[in-house]
């Protein structure tokens, strides 16, 4: 098995960090590419979108300071000499990871076993396992 593209969900949390430092290591040792996206999340209440109720100033807020912290992180896997494209997704993480995963036909996603919404967790499922249940590809979860 060749793997030569890893994708790795960073939501900033210590646990995304942690699966950002064992993508970097595994982009490194396998002379893979690295994309590292984040997704803003695009809840819908009664058919409203998340973005919809929001000004849009706040929104365009929200974009632009994961756009940055995305950038930093990304600056990490650079540093490390590893070949980096970083991306801000929006929707339902759980389903925009598994599609990006698929339209850019990722090898493996490198994923952190816990983030950062315990409530969103409890009423829908966790991002990981929806991701370890449905990515047409590896997925290596780190704990």
């Amino acid at each position: 098995m060749s793997i030569k593209h890893i994708i790795v969900p960073v939501d900033f949390s210590p646990a995304s960090r942690h699966a950002l430092d064992t993508a970097i290591e595994l982009a490194s040792a396998l002379s893979a590419r690295l994309d590292v996206v984040h997704s803003i999340e695009l809840l819908t209440y009664r058919g409203v979108e998340y973005r919809e109720v929001m000004k849009s100033t706040s929104y365009a807020e929200e974009r632009q300071l994961a756009s940055e912290q995305l950038d930093e992180w990304a600056a990490i896997a650079r540093a490390a000499e590893v070949e980096t494209v970083c991306k801000v997704l929006e929707g339902d993480s759980r389903r925009v990871i598994v599609d990006y995963a698929a339209q850019f036909d990722a090898d493996l996603i490198v994923i952190g076993a816990k983030g950062h919404s315990r409530l969103h967790d409890l009423l829908i499922g966790s991002v990981a396992t929806q991701v370890v249940t449905h990515a047409p590809c590896s997925v290596h979860l780190v704990r």
